[in-house]
């Protein structure tokens, strides 16, 4: 057995992986993070693969080579359905099955390789870890590869998804209420991932290189082990964010055809009698308007428009100044900001800017 930098910081990392999902498992947490847990172990068994790989271990058992391969395709699923988890809006059981699959494809492609022979299997470990051991001789019936596509879903197709769900998943976390710090270091792990992985093992499509590279071949393995550290970093630093996103309507009697009937009254109400434009407007002036009790509208507004009541407020606040500035280019800022309800000029020009990224003003003149 063979130890590299590469296999012992594997080693440990898998072993820090471990007691963090230990920890997740405690206190009831696990149920609240569920798909970050299985996110988790699917690092922590790369972690194990790669120690194996690289130290020869897996000469004893060749027939889980290539299994890490279709995993992969699950790291961006559960990532993104754990943020939307977060963000008090669940995944259905449609689009479940969408997101996964790139992971049944690439399992069915694979298929045929698993069903080798461990002779077959042995002889490519053996060749790439530089191995001692006489080579096994192997009968191969039918081929491992039919389409010939090996050579893109290995990386390329790897770096791809975890790229495209990294982004996406980044963007849904910037449009949320629920947007945090760690989020959004979680998801950008992934973007993180998928250029480590194109840098050091990319730019090859089967056996022939395109592009080259400044990166170790090791570092093909080192992003999961980054992931790993980082969390564990974080963790120990401020470990009281695992609190701040229990789901706050968990045990809610209050079913969802109810929630977006009262989502959609509550915007008509808003638009008709534009009660936005009044400064003493409050979230309990609006629940006694529709006739339901205050923390029942806080959470019609919070998991079905995303938003909290004053950032709902805000919106169409904002809408109204658009279309005020759009007939009135030179009207007083000011008196705009009372009209609309605020109670400084600041706090509209601030609420307008974080809207549309521009100040009145500016808005103005590009009309």
């Amino acid at each position: 057995m063979q130890f590299s930098f590469s296999s012992i910081a594997a080693l440990f990392a898998g072993l820090i992986g471990i007691i963090v999902v230990c920890f997740f498992l405690s206190k009831q947490r696990g149920k609240q993070h569920r798909l970050l847990i299985y996110f988790l172990l699917i690092l922590i068994y790369m972690q194990a693969y790669s120690f194996a790989f690289d130290t020869g271990l897996m000469l004893s058992f060749p027939w889980v080579l290539n299994s890490n391969i279709p995993l992969v395709f699950l790291l961006g699923p559960l990532l993104h359905g754990y943020s939307h988890y977060l963000q008090q809006r669940k995944l259905t059981s449609m689009e479940w099955i969408i997101h996964l699959l790139p992971f049944i494809f690439v399992t069915l492609y694979f298929f045929n390789f698993y069903l080798q022979g461990n002779g077959y299997k042995f002889n490519i470990i053996a060749n790439s870890i530089d191995a001692d051991e006489p080579l096994q001789s192997y009968v191969k019936d039918f081929p491992s590869d039919p389409w010939n596509l090996n050579g893109w879903i290995v990386v390329e197709l790897q770096c791809l998804h975890l790229l495209v769900y990294g982004i996406s998943t980044h963007l849904s976390i910037f449009r949320s209420s629920a947007r945090s710090r760690w989020l959004i270091l979680l998801n950008f792990s992934l973007i993180v991932a998928s250029v480590v992985l194109f840098m050091s093992e990319g730019g090859v499509i089967n056996g022939v290189r395109f592009l080259g590279t400044f990166l170790p071949p090791l570092s093909n393995a080192l992003f999961a082990v980054i992931v790993l550290y980082g969390f564990a970093i974080y963790l120990i630093i401020k470990p009281s964010f695992l609190m701040q996103y229990v789901p706050k309507y968990q045990k809610s009697s209050i079913n969802e055809d109810w929630r977006k009937q009262k989502a959609k009254d509550l915007l008509t109400t808003l638009e008709q009698d534009k009660l936005y434009l009044s400064s003493d407007l409050s979230l309990q002036l609006v629940a006694d308007a529709m006739g339901i009790k205050k923390h029942h509208l806080s959470q019609v507004i919070n998991q079905e428009l995303n938003c909290t009541f004053f950032e709902l407020l805000n919106r169409f606040r904002i809408n109204e100044a658009r279309q005020v500035l759009s007939q009135e280019a030179d009207c007083k800022m000011e008196a705009l900001a009372y009209q609309l309800g605020y109670r400084s000029k600041s706090a509209f020009f601030i609420a307008f800017k974080k809207e549309t990224s521009q100040t009145p003003g500016q808005f103005a003149r590009s009309i």
